[in-house]
C-alpha cells in the first residue's frame, strides 16, 4: 500500500524542524524566552499610565483589571514581539556547509521556500512559546472572567500578533539573505526592525501632514491599517488614537474616520511573509548555483 502522498510534505517539514531543533541547546531558547518575556512585562507595567485613562483602584472588579493588563500586555507584545523575531530570523538562512544537507532535503521532495520556512519555525521557537503561553494565558482567562468582548476577539487579537511576527521575522530573513551565499544578520534584523517601528509610529511622523491638511482621513486609514499594535488592539475594541499619551501627540483623533478591518493587516503580513520566503529562496539558489 502506497502511503498518502499527502501527508508527505507534513513529514518531510517536520523532520526539517526536528533537525534544527536538535542542534540548538533548550537552555538557549529558554533564556530568549525569558528575556522578551521580562522585557513585555516591564513594556505593559510602564504603558499602564499611558494608555489607561484610569488608575487601577481597589474596588476595580477582577474582570476589568483582567482587561486592562491585556490591553497593555497586547500593546507591549504587538511593538516588541516582532522586533525579538526579526532579531532570531536570520539564523534560518543555512550556511555554505549546510548545502549539502539542503539539497538532499530538496531531493525528498521540498521546495526551498518550504525548506526556509521549516528552519524560520525552529529558529522562532522562543517567541512561538511566549506567543503560546500569552495565547493559553488569556484564553483561560477569558473563559473565566470573559474580559475580552469575545473569545473569537480575544484569539483574533492573537493572532494578529503572530501575522506581525511573521512579517518580521520574514523580512529579516530576506534581508539577511545574499546573493554570495552569506548570512548578513545586521542586515537583515536592522532592515526589519526599521520597517517595523515605522509602521508602528506612521501615525506620529505623519502628524504634520496630518495636522496640516484638511481632510487626512484617507491618510489616517492607510497608516492604521498597516499599524501591528491597532492592528492587535482592535479587536478588542480599544481605541488606542484615544488613549491619554497619543491623544497629545496626534491630531489624527480630531477627525471623523472609519477604523480599517484588522484582517487587512493580517492579509498584508501574509502576502509579505510569503513573498520575502519565496525571493529568499531565489536569491540562496542562485548563489548556491554560481559558487558550484
Amino acid at each position: 500500500m502506497k502511503p498518502d502522498t499527502c501527508c508527505l510534505p507534513l513529514r518531510s517539514l517536520a523532520l526539517v524542524i526536528r533537525q534544527q531543533q536538535r542542534r540548538r541547546r533548550f537552555r538557549y531558547d529558554a533564556l530568549w524566552a525569558l528575556a522578551a518575556a521580562v522585557l513585555l512585562a516591564a513594556a505593559a507595567w510602564a504603558m499602564r499610565s499611558q494608555l489607561l485613562s484610569s488608575p487601577y483602584n481597589p474596588g476595580d472588579a477582577a474582570s476589568t483589571v483582567l482587561l486592562r493588563m491585556l490591553v497593555c500586555t497586547t500593546t507591549a507584545s504587538a511593538l516588541f514581539l516582532p522586533l525579538f523575531a526579526a532579531l532570531l530570523a536570520p539564523a534560518a538562512l543555512p550556511l555554505q556547509e549546510e548545502k549539502r544537507t539542503v539539497e538532499e532535503q530538496i531531493m525528498a521532495g521540498i521546495g526551498m521556500s518550504q525548506i526556509l520556512g521549516a528552519r524560520l519555525l525552529a529558529a522562532l521557537r522562543p517567541i512561538l512559546l511566549l506567543w503560546l503561553l500569552l495565547v493559553l494565558l488569556w484564553g483561560g482567562f477569558q473563559l473565566y472572567w470573559h474580559i475580552a468582548p469575545s473569545l473569537q476577539a480575544l484569539l483574533f487579537s492573537q493572532f494578529q500578533l503572530l501575522c506581525g511576527i511573521s512579517a518580521a521575522s520574514c523580512t529579516a530573513l530576506l534581508c539577511a539573505a545574499s546573493g554570495k551565499g552569506k548570512r548578513h544578520w545586521g542586515r537583515g534584523s536592522s532592515m526589519a526592525a526599521a520597517v517595523h517601528l515605522l509602521l508602528c509610529t506612521g501615525l506620529l511622523l505623519a502628524e504634520q501632514k496630518i495636522s496640516q491638511s484638511s481632510n487626512p482621513v484617507r491618510l489616517i486609514e492607510g497608516l492604521l491599517a498597516v499599524n501591528p499594535v491597532m492592528a492587535a488592539c482592535s479587536p478588542l475594541q480599544f481605541d488606542l488614537l484615544r488613549t491619554p499619551w497619543l491623544y497629545l501627540h496626534s491630531s489624527a483623533a480630531e477627525f471623523e474616520f472609519h477604523t480599517p478591518p484588522a484582517a487587512l493587516f493580517a492579509l498584508g503580513a501574509a502576502v509579505l511573509s510569503a513573498l520575502s520566503l519565496f525571493a529568499a529562496s531565489i536569491f540562496l539558489q542562485r548563489a548556491w548555483l554560481r559558487s558550484a
